[in-house]
């Protein structure tokens, strides 16, 4: 709401945003966030729980559809939004 409240008419905001992926994707639900990246996060920081979390975090993300839904709710007029690799993280150009 505060977001559309600052946009003057026509105007256009561009979001870079992560989001939980439509589909689940086996090497990076699997294998990638739950097991290789708390490795390295313990390598890189030396603590044990490092980059444990991030599984739990996307589970908790909003969908795109869920996030354009918001969007439109507040005001914005028009939702474009373009999944970028890999298909967790989205451009959302939102115009009042």
């Amino acid at each position: 709401g505060e977001l559309r409240r600052v946009v003057r008419p026509g105007g256009r905001v561009v979001i870079l945003e992560c989001l939980r992926p439509a589909r689940p994707r086996f090497f990076f639900d699997r294998i990638l966030n739950p097991h290789v990246l708390p490795l390295i996060g313990r390598e890189v920081t030396g603590a044990r729980e490092a980059y444990r979390y991030l599984p739990d975090s996307i589970a908790h993300f909003r969908s795109t559809a869920e996030l354009a839904a918001v969007m439109n709710e507040v005001g914005f007029a028009s939702v474009e939004t373009k999944a970028l690799f890999p298909s967790g993280v989205a451009t959302m150009v939102v115009a009042s």
